[in-house]
C-alpha cells in the first residue's frame, strides 16, 4: 500500500498517536516521570535488540524488503529499532497514566467518606 514506507508508517502511526494522546492529556504528570519512562524504554530497547536477531534466525518472523526502507541496524530494519524504542515508551506512559488515574480515583472515593 505504501511501498517501502509501509512498516515505517505503521510503526509511527500505531505508536505516536497513543503516545501523543497520553502526553496531551497527562503532560504534567508524565513530564515529572520522564526519567522512569526513559529508563523503562532503554531497558526494553536493549532487551529487544538482543533478542530480536534470535527470533529472526529461528524464522519466527521476517521483514519484507519491499515494505522497509532497506537500512539495517545490527540485523534488523531501522523501522524495527524505532518500534523497539516507541513501544516501550507507549507502554510505560500508559502504565504510569493508569496508575495515576487509579490513584486519583481511590483518593477521590476516600475523600467522599
Amino acid at each position: 500500500m505504501f511501498g517501502q514506507y509501509t512498516y515505517l508508517i505503521y510503526v509511527l502511526g500505531f505508536c505516536l498517536i497513543p503516545i501523543g494522546f497520553l502526553w496531551a492529556i497527562n503532560f504534567q504528570f508524565l513530564r515529572r516521570n520522564v526519567r522512569v519512562i526513559g529508563i523503562a524504554a532503554l531497558v526494553m530497547f536493549i532487551y529487544l535488540c538482543a533478542t530480536d536477531p534470535f527470533a529472526e534466525a529461528w524464522h519466527n518472523w521476517f521483514f519484507s524488503s519491499d515494505r522497509t526502507l532497506g537500512w539495517q541496524v545490527i540485523n534488523f530494519p531501522v523501522e524495527e529499532a524505532l518500534f523497539f524504542l516507541l513501544v516501550p515508551i507507549a507502554v510505560a506512559s500508559a502504565t504510569l497514566c493508569c496508575l495515576h488515574w487509579l490513584d486519583a480515583a481511590r483518593f477521590s472515593s476516600v475523600e467522599s467518606f
